[in-house]
């Protein structure tokens, strides 16, 4: 079995960021309460945007786990998704300035944006960040 991971520099600074805002908010609290209305803003603000996002498909704990019968998606340890390789079809996709593949068992190449997300949220499809890694172990997927 191979595994995957992809990590976003963003999104994990995004979250530091608000981290450190938090920890500096809570220790001066009495002090700082409009820099903690900031970082409590700061939270409803992107904490959403990456929950609804296509972001949320590989926030740093997501990883793409290929053996020899299945494709999975796993969120932390917690398998999301599951692709038999049976009949997968792979293909690529451009979803908001960031290169993705997505792995189904019907082809999505020509579908719409929105039908490949709404498949990937009914578990039908797994979108998973463009990594040259794969693209060596498994190059009969993309001819």
């Amino acid at each position: 079995m191979k595994e995957y991971r992809k990590t976003m520099r963003i999104i994990n600074g995004l979250l530091t960021v608000i981290y450190v805002m938090g920890f500096i908010a809570d220790t001066f609290e009495k002090s700082s309460s409009g820099f903690t209305n900031l970082c409590f803003t700061l939270c409803l603000i992107i904490l959403p945007i990456i929950e609804f996002s296509p972001l949320k498909y590989f926030c740093g704990v997501v990883s793409l786990r290929v053996s020899d019968e299945k494709v999975v998606r796993v969120w932390m340890s917690f398998k999301t998704c599951t692709i038999t390789r049976e009949n997968n079809v792979v293909s690529c996709r451009r979803i908001a300035g960031l290169n993705f593949m997505i792995f189904s068992n019907s082809d999505l190449s020509h579908a719409r944006t929105a039908k490949v997300l709404g498949a990937a949220l009914r578990r039908k499809a797994i979108i998973f960040p463009y990594t040259s890694q794969i693209w060596l172990d498994f190059p009969q997927w993309f001819e």
